[in-house]
């Protein structure tokens, strides 16, 4: 039922690996058009035929009766979002909220001619998007990188600053001030009900579900606005990350200089600190393999279940954590709570040149620099492709 080292699959192409990131990117769109649409904002204008609302839209000269609206000209249309007039409109919207119509465009009616209103979410250029592992969230990064989250909040992982309820519309999520917005974010990563994001500068910020100390701010208590990662053993912060991956209730990141970094839950050792059991609140960093010095020379780690792998800078694969279907590629069943370098085809050598990997729940894929793919672990329903 399962492979304890990598079997070879088949040779494949770029453009059929390329295709699960052309899905990717598609998908996103489709959010960034739906985003598009739901904007709801308002504005007065003394001399519509309408009611009034709290702000104050100021007559120009473009027009007889009626503004010419710019993101300079008084109307509060909020961060990331401009506005544009054209004329023609025939339908007036409720008097003082202007819900967005197709493609956000609002149409409105002044005692002069008729105009349209029309908000863009400009700002909002879909970079990033990424759900929840369990599919209750949504989050994105814009453009200009800020940060927005829809969806479950039960474990107040929104990061709104607030305990509220589930939120159907999109939201920017704070900072760790929880007065302005969480900014300059380049990656964004989600578990079930734990976020991180990854800033351009290099620190690493966290919130929601904290229970094992995954969130890695050396307490064990969930939070609804982002708190940043702090060092190994809580001593400053962690600095010039360049990866980040969360599972669960284990989160890990890698530096610009290959080091991997680890905490949260550690029931199976994925960690890799050598220790078992014990939960880290705080990052440590991954040993190397038999425990002697640390892990080096990574570019990629992942993480799916309860074992983590890690992608060498020479191709070269390492795996450790939970084995019980031979996930870790060793030629064993055995959980590893220190690194092991995963075997090559019928346990003969090492696994080498591999240039990409992914993983799932119990079992692993490689991808080699020659088009072959490898796959080792639990092979139930075939997954393994052998």
């Amino acid at each position: 039922m399962y492979k304890k080292y990598f079997k070879k699959l088949l040779k494949v192409g770029k453009v059929s690996l390329s295709f699960v990131f052309v899905l990717f990117l598609v998908f996103g769109q489709i959010f960034n058009t739906q985003i598009a649409q739901a904007a709801t904002y308002s504005f007065t204008q003394n001399n519509w035929s309408g009611l009034e609302s709290s702000e104050i839209a100021t007559h120009q000269l473009n027009k007889t009766g009626w503004s010419y609206i710019t993101e300079n000209n008084n109307l509060n249309i909020g961060e990331n979002i401009s506005a544009s007039t054209s004329s023609g409109a025939k339908v007036q919207t409720s008097d003082s909220d202007f819900s967005g119509g197709v493609n956000s465009q609002t149409e409105i009616v002044s005692t002069g001619e008729t105009a349209s209103v029309g908000l863009d979410r400009s700002g909002m250029s879909e970079i990033q998007i990424t759900t929840t592992s369990n599919g209750t969230g949504v989050y994105l990064i814009d453009s200009n990188g800020g940060v927005w989250s829809w969806g479950k909040n039960t474990n107040i992982q929104l990061g709104s600053g607030t305990n509220s309820s589930n939120r159907s519309t999109p939201q920017r999520v704070t900072d760790s001030s929880g007065i302005g917005y969480l900014d300059n974010a380049r990656k964004i990563v989600a578990a079930d009900t734990s976020v991180f994001v990854l800033k351009n500068d290099g620190t690493l910020y966290g919130w929601g579900y904290n229970g094992y100390g995954q969130l890695g701010d050396d307490t064990i208590t969930n939070k609804n606005i982002p708190v940043q990662v702090k060092g190994v053993s809580g001593v400053g912060y962690l600095s010039n990350i360049k990866d980040v991956v969360a599972n669960t209730n284990t989160t890990l990141a890698v530096d610009n200089d290959g080091n991997v970094y680890a905490w949260g839950r550690n029931d199976y050792g994925q960690l890799g600190d050598g220790s078992v059991v014990a939960n880290a609140k705080t990052p440590v960093q991954v040993k190397s393999v038999g425990g002697v010095g640390f892990l080096t020379g990574v570019k990629k780690v992942l993480s799916s279940g309860n074992a983590v792998y890690a992608l060498k800078d020479d191709g070269t694969v390492y795996a450790w954590g939970q084995n019980n279907n031979g996930q870790l590629g060793d030629g064993t069943t055995t959980q590893s709570n220190t690194p092991v370098q995963v075997k090559g085809v019928d346990g003969s050598g090492y696994l080498t040149n591999i240039i990409d990997l992914s993983s799932a729940n119990n079992f692993a894929y490689a991808l080699k620099d020659d088009g072959t793919v490898y796959a080792w672990g639990y092979n139930g329903y075939g997954q393994l492709g052998d």
